[in-house]
C-alpha cells in the first residue's frame, strides 16, 4: 500500500485535513502551512486513486486512509486533533476521529455527503 502525505509542522495539537474526491493535497496547502506556522502539526493524506497514492481499483479504501493519517500523527507526537475536510474527505476524517485513536477538539466539514452515504464506507 503506498498513500502520500504532507506533513507540516510539529507538537502536540495535531490537524487532519481530508480532501475531496478528484482532488489532492494541495487542496488544503495553503491552510496547512497558516496552521503549522501557528504551532500546529497538520497531516494532509493524498487518499488512494489521487495524486501520488497508490492507483487501487476502487475508492473503498478512503477510511483506512484517514485512520492511517491520525495513526501516524499519533505516531509523531500529537495528543489531540481537529479533524477538517471537505465533501467525503471531511466526513471520512469525522467517522475516522470518532474510532478514539486521538482525543478530538474540533470538526469542520464543508459540503458533506450524507451521513448514511458515508457510514456505508468500509472501516
Amino acid at each position: 500500500m503506498h498513500v502520500s502525505a504532507l506533513e507540516l509542522g510539529d507538537g502536540p495539537d495535531g490537524v487532519l485535513l481530508g480532501h475531496e474526491q478528484g482532488y489532492s493535497i494541495c487542496s488544503f496547502l495553503d491552510i496547512g502551512k497558516e496552521l503549522a506556522s501557528r504551532g500546529y502539526h497538520v497531516m494532509i493524506p493524498e487518499y488512494r486513486n489521487h495524486g501520488a497514492s497508490e492507483e487501487v481499483p476502487d475508492n473503498e479504501h478512503i477510511a483506512r486512509d484517514a485512520r492511517a493519517a491520525l495513526a501516524e500523527l499519533k505516531r509523531l507526537g500529537a495528543q489531540r486533533v481537529f479533524l477538517g475536510g471537505a465533501s467525503c474527505g471531511g466526513t471520512t476524517a469525522a467517522i475516522a476521529g470518532a474510532e478514539g485513536r486521538l482525543p478530538v477538539v474540533g470538526l469542520l466539514i464543508m459540503s458533506s455527503p450524507p451521513v448514511a452515504a458515508a457510514t456505508a464506507w468500509p472501516r
